[in-house]
Formats: C-alpha cells, sequence, structure tokens
C-alpha cells in the first residue's frame, strides 16, 4: 500500500515538472538537449564495450595461433640410437629435447657435440720444410724433448716450451717456462692466454698457426 503511495506521488511530481517546463520559452530545447545527451551517453558506452570485447577476442585469436596445433607425428632420429622430440611452452617458444638409448634426457646443444671431436691443426715450417699435425687428446706438450705430443726439434724451442689445454670446447696455451718465451698474434704470453681460430703462435724462431677443427664421431 505505501509503495502504491510512493508511486503515485513520484508519477505526479514528474508530471507536474514536465508541464511546468514546457510551459517555459525554452521547455522543449530542454526536453530535447537532454535526450540528445542520453543518446551520446549510451553511444559512448556500446562503442567501449565493443572496443573492449574486439580486442579481448583478437588476444584470445592472436593466442591460440601461436599455440601448436599438435604434436609433431613422427620423432626425429638421433645417431640412430635415440629420439629428439619438439615441446612447446606456453610462451610459444620450442625446446628441442634429445633422448640417448636408455631414454635419458640430452640438452640440444650438448647432443650436438657429442656427434662431433673437436681438436686443434698445427702447422709451421722448419728449414723451408711444411709440418702439419692433428691433434684431439689433450693436454698436450710442445718442445724439443722427443717424449713431447709435438716435437720442433730446434735450439730455439726448449725442451718443454707449451702446453696446449682444452677446457669447455676453447683451448688455452701455458708457457712452461721456456727460455725464449711464447708469442701468441704478436703480442708476449706472460703465463697463460687462451687462443683463437687461425691464430698464429711463435715459439722461438718457430712461427706456428693453430687452426680450431671437428669431425663426426660415426
Amino acid at each position: 500500500m505505501w509503495g502504491v503511495k510512493v508511486q503515485s506521488m513520484v508519477i505526479t511530481q514528474a508530471q507536474q515538472w514536465f508541464a511546468f517546463v514546457m510551459e517555459q520559452p525554452i521547455g522543449l530545447l530542454i526536453i530535447l538537449g537532454l535526450i540528445c545527451i542520453g543518446c551520446v551517453f549510451l553511444f559512448l558506452y556500446r562503442q567501449r564495450r565493443g572496443v573492449s570485447g574486439k580486442s579481448h577476442s583478437s588476444r584470445n585469436t592472436a593466442s591460440s595461433a601461436e599455440r601448436p596445433a599438435s604434436m609433431p607425428e613422427a620423432p626425429l632420429r638421433h645417431r640412430g640410437d635415440g629420439n629428439a622430440q619438439i615441446l612447446f611452452q606456453p610462451s610459444g617458444e620450442t625446446d628441442l629435447l634429445f633422448s640417448d638409448a636408455k631414454g635419458d634426457k640430452v640438452d640440444h646443444d650438448e647432443t650436438m657435440l657429442m656427434d662431433r671431436k673437436h681438436g686443434l691443426r698445427f702447422l709451421w715450417e722448419v728449414d723451408g720444410k711444411a709440418h702439419r699435425e692433428e691433434r684431439y687428446d689433450f693436454p698436450l706438450i710442445i718442445g724439443r724433448d722427443r717424449s713431447c705430443q709435438i716435437v720442433i726439434d730446434l735450439p730455439s724451442v726448449s725442451r718443454r716450451h707449451a702446453q696446449l689445454i682444452a677446457e669447455d670446447h676453447a683451448y688455452r696455451i701455458v708457457d712452461m717456462g721456456s727460455r725464449n718465451g711464447i708469442y701468441l698474434d704478436g703480442i708476449r704470453v706472460t703465463d697463460t692466454a687462451h687462443i683463437r681460430d687461425g691464430c698464429e703462435v711463435r715459439m722461438g724462431h718457430v712461427r706456428m698457426t693453430i687452426d680450431f677443427i671437428s669431425e663426426n664421431l660415426g
């Protein structure tokens, strides 16, 4: 009962206000202005809702497009005794994981290195005669002594002149207390230094070029 009375009072007040406004010279303009303002607000609200919905939909579409549809049907073979699998991450990036014959996971870079053996090629001349040696086992020693892995029989070369050490697929040359020292690309090696592919090493009167080499295991 009370609700009906309140509703009746509101309707009566609204009718009186509308009649008052219409009696004014600009009453109709006020009504039209309010209608226009309401339409503008409604239009802007719908536009904002539409843009937000499209943006959300495009993000979902993009993420679904970036996500691979399926895994490869057949695994890649690795050295004939293991498998390779491509794993898709939520970020869209891929990881290539190998498994050996025992099923243990092996990192891709590590696997590629396991397929090859790495070493050094030494090129030098003595009395106009070219010498070439390839070595894959380290550490090794260069010197005049016959027990060295690479023998250079010259008086300017010490009995145990230099040592080559392999560490994490890089190589380091060490002066073993030689009389005439070691020069790497023209710079004196005080104790030890890392060598680069194609560098020139001078020991006494001998100039030696050292190249990085690798070959397949199988």
